[in-house]
């Protein structure tokens, strides 16, 4: 096989790949995975503090880990399905400076992706066997 046509095959594939990660994204059931586990990113941490028994923690962890996860994978197939070279009057006339630069046009780097980037970031502080590897020591008493 020539490199031409293993080009145009990966090519393909690619084009793909982004179809059908932009298929998952606008799906109805992900869509509402999605809703439900942002709405137990916003008000989890406030409803184990205010209504369950401490013996309940190790399930809300599990939730809110699955859910960073979640946040993280739908942030990196956006950030592929989403995004595509451009040429640069495409990505001047977005007005992102960033996606300027760097030649791309979509979600990468645009305020979507980093209000998606904040919002998975703000989830880890609510995990304790992450936030202990980021602040070092033990977060249990």
């Amino acid at each position: 096989m020539s490199e031409d046509a293993s080009s145009q095959q990966s090519v393909g594939c690619g084009q793909k790949a982004a179809q059908l990660g932009q298929a998952l994204l606008a799906s109805p059931i992900y869509t509402g995975i999605m809703l439900v586990l942002t709405v137990f990113a916003l008000f989890g941490e406030d409803l184990r503090v205010l209504a369950f028994p401490s013996s309940a923690d190790d399930g809300f962890n599990a939730v809110a880990s699955f859910t960073f996860f979640a946040f993280v994978f739908d942030l990196l197939l956006a950030s592929f399905s989403r995004t595509s070279r451009s040429t640069k009057d495409a990505a001047t006339a977005s007005g992102n400076a960033l996606q300027e630069k760097f030649g791309i046009k979509g979600y990468f780097l645009s305020f979507f992706f980093w209000l998606d980037f904040v919002a998975a970031l703000s989830i880890v502080t609510e995990i304790p066997w992450i936030w202990s590897l980021i602040v070092g020591r033990s977060l249990v008493c």
